[in-house]
């Protein structure tokens, strides 16, 4: 499997979070199930409802606690504002060690990738659900851009519906590219490919690389008895997973940026949802750069780009602008005192232009 996933949450802060929450509930309590591609509109409704009555209660139980909605492939975890620095704080440090960049696509089997897309989905029905509970709790704070926001959650929760109805739509493909010889087949295709980049050798492997191409050709064949024509097939189906799980990446980033923004134009949010907004920026963090890490790795798409281009803008509104150094005074030798200038008047400086969705936010 891959060293690192390409999820928002990994398995090992699932369990952080699960010992230090106020209050969990799994995906499948709030959904009746643990395939994403089951949850129709009648369900997300219902989501919705069963998020706004979990979180109301909530508040309505602790209002001395600044509650904070954490939301993975697993669960929705609700973390009071210590328990939420805390797991930052170890999302930080997972990522001073191990990076912010998953494993490339070239190193993960199909099955790798439709198992990172499916938990993906997961997240994102969750926060789809819950970015409309959070926008009515914050609609009078946000007044004239309670609209704007509506909207741009709206697109994204369509987004979510179509990448839901093509992991329906691939049910077959997903079966046959989840099988265990087309795994092991897909697992040799990418250690042949390590061994050609210089990632490994020969002597790493144990054993030859005519060893290799021998396995390959008894998989092959055994393969090719059931499934005539499966390199197209298998090229297909790769393809087709891969750009879904890019879509559910990028949709998922650019949410993601359009709340960072919003509690950037708040100021200083509602108390209550202070760890919210600060809960926005670490995941846009992390985000931003599974997403950059794929623009470069397999090339740019609309969707990437536009998803960047919001995480940037996002940024900029909530990264305090710092002013460079001013030049150390250098010692020059005493001249003689000569006839006063007149003062030069200083030009104004120019107005930095605002950012094309704080200007679309604040109309």
């Amino acid at each position: 499997m891959a060293e690192k996933p390409a999820v928002l949450i990994s398995d090992d802060l699932v369990d952080y979070l699960s010992n230090n929450s106020i209050c969990d509930v799994s995906f499948q309590e709030l959904t009746g199930t643990q395939h994403p591609w089951d949850v129709d509109m009648n369900v997300f409704q219902e989501l919705k409802v069963k998020l706004d009555q979990i979180e109301k209660a909530l508040r309505s139980a602790n209002p001395e606690l600044d509650i904070t909605c954490v939301l993975s492939g697993h669960s929705a975890f609700w973390q009071s504002r210590d328990g939420l620095k805390l797991f930052m704080d170890k999302i930080k440090s997972q990522q001073k060690t191990n990076g912010n960049e998953p494993s490339p696509i070239w190193k993960l089997t199909s099955s790798e990738i439709f198992a990172s897309h499916i938990s993906n989905m997961r997240q994102l029905i969750l926060a789809a659900a819950h970015d409309q509970v959070l926008l009515e709790h914050l609609k009078d704070p946000l007044g004239n851009n309670h609209l704007m926001l509506q909207r741009e959650f709206e697109h994204g929760e369509r987004n979510v519906r179509l990448l839901l109805d093509d992991i329906a739509d691939q049910g077959i493909n997903i079966e046959f590219t989840t099988s265990k010889d087309i795994i092991l087949l897909e697992r040799i295709r990418i250690t042949q490919d390590m061994l050609a980049n210089n990632k490994i050798t020969i002597n790493d492997l144990g054993y030859t690389q005519q060893e290799l191409q021998h396995v390959q050709s008894i998989l092959e064949k055994r393969i090719k008895q059931e499934f005539p024509k499966f390199r197209r097939r298998l090229t297909g189906a790769y393809n087709t997973i891969k750009e879904s799980l890019r879509n559910g990446e990028s949709t998922n980033l650019r949410r993601i940026s359009h709340w960072e923004m919003a509690f950037a134009l708040l100021g200083n949010p509602p108390i209550g949802y202070r760890g919210q907004s600060d809960l926005t920026t670490v995941e846009r963090e992390k985000m931003t750069a599974i997403v950059a890490s794929r623009e470069d790795e397999i090339g740019p798409t609309e969707e990437g780009q536009t998803a960047l281009a919001a995480a940037e803008e996002s940024r900029q509104a909530v990264e305090p602008t710092t002013a460079p150094p001013a030049p150390q005074p250098v010692e020059e030798p005493p001249v003689e005192p000569e006839e006063e200038k007149p003062v030069v008047t200083a030009t104004r400086k120019k107005t930095k232009p605002r950012m094309a969705i704080i200007d679309r936010l604040r109309r």
